[in-house]
């Protein structure tokens, strides 16, 4: 006798839109602060690239790879290529970077944050995984001191993902 199959129609993939980074009233004293993290080092090659941020920063988040167990080596292959982002980033926006190690990532945003006086920090949205199970901490954190944090995909990572149809995405 013949096998008989069933199966349910997969549901269509939800599409991402690209998006543009929002705009940012520039105009009086910046308030905006960038954040670099280990995810995407490359800001100024990015849609980020057109701010002119007030203060950067690229936070070592030594809590997160702690608890995930991360190796001594690859802490310090992200700790450096941390480094050199800064540094790129630096150049680039002409304004320093503050560099840290932070064990507790949501509040060293934050505080950076307010010591810098910034109303918004915009940053590269992280993909799945320890950094972005971060993220609403991280948010809750800078709203509590009024401050808003702005994500953006790069529009290459959004064009691949809408043509995922399994796998990592």
């Amino acid at each position: 006798t013949p096998l008989k199959l069933e199966f349910e129609e997969a549901p269509a993939p939800k599409l991402l839109l690209e998006q543009e980074p929002p705009a940012i009233d520039s105009s009086g004293e910046p308030s905006l602060g960038l954040w670099i993290h280990d995810e995407d080092l490359l800001l100024e090659k990015s849609p980020l690239a057109r701010y002119r941020p007030a203060s950067i920063a690229a936070f070592s988040p030594t809590g997160v790879w702690q608890t995930h167990g991360y190796s001594a080596p690859k802490r310090e292959f992200l700790r450096l290529a941390l480094a050199d982002g800064a540094a790129r980033a630096s150049e680039h926006f002409g304004v320093d970077a503050v560099r840290q190690g932070a064990e507790d990532l949501p509040g060293a945003i934050a505080g950076w944050a307010s010591d810098s006086r910034l109303d918004t920090v915009v940053a590269s949205r992280p993909f799945v995984g320890p950094l972005a199970d971060q993220l609403e901490a991280i948010a809750a954190a800078l709203e509590a001191g009024g401050v808003r944090l702005v994500l953006v995909r790069r529009p290459t990572d959004v064009a691949v993902m809408n043509r995922a149809t399994a796998g990592f995405f």
